[in-house]
């Protein structure tokens, strides 16, 4: 699956992708929030992420809202008036650090308790979860 990890001041993932062999990819999506700058980091399916991201940037309008798996979507959108998570219903509530998401969110939020940073933990979890690693990507407001 991926780690997604939020410690305060940064928002961290993973690049493993897999379909068969392991790839990497982008899961860190710049966006819109609201007409200010956000960022969306993926955790599911990259093709459900990116329809929602196109969503996001769209205005978010219910009667476009993208269908998502309820067993395996979540996202984190980092924006200007905070952190929010959303799930399979794609429904915006507000987390606090440290919060991470994906396999390898409990090694996540365990190591930026010990005062990691995201990137940090989120190397940190693909040294215990095989579906978390290929390198990190950040993003901060």
């Amino acid at each position: 699956m991926t780690t997604v990890a939020w410690d305060g001041r940064m928002l961290a993932a993973d690049r493993m992708a897999q379909a068969g062999w392991a790839y990497p990819v982008t899961k860190i999506f710049s966006t819109r929030y609201k007409g200010s700058d956000a960022f969306l980091a993926i955790s599911g399916d990259l093709e459900e992420g990116i329809a929602v991201k196109e969503w996001i940037d769209d205005g978010m309008h219910s009667c476009d809202k993208p269908s998502v798996n309820k067993d395996s979507f979540a996202a984190l959108l980092l924006t200007k008036d905070g952190v929010f998570r959303m799930e399979s219903r794609l429904v915006l509530w507000p987390v606090e650090a440290p919060h991470a998401l994906g396999s390898g969110r409990d090694f996540a939020v365990m190591a930026m308790h010990l005062g990691k940073s995201a990137d940090e933990a989120v190397v940190l979890a693909g040294e215990f979860d095989c579906n978390t690693g290929m390198g990190v990507s950040t993003a901060k407001l």
